[in-house]
């Protein structure tokens, strides 16, 4: 099952380790780049991948 793009923040990191864990592709971004997130979230199973291939945000209402 594919799990869309999360954070690398602390809760982010989490549900990336628990996710890849449990079978899921797990997409990770930062709005800095993939070369600034930590090796370990790649190493549990997290794909770091640049933020031009996340959603856009929605902006302001």
């Amino acid at each position: 099952m594919k799990v869309g793009i999360v954070g690398v923040g602390h809760i982010g990191k989490t549900l990336a380790q628990r996710l890849s864990a449990a079978g899921h592709d797990v997409k990770v971004a930062n709005s800095r780049g993939p070369h600034t997130i930590e090796a370990d979230v790649p190493a549990s199973g997290g794909r770091a991948v640049p933020p031009a291939s996340s959603p856009e945000r929605p902006g302001p209402t």
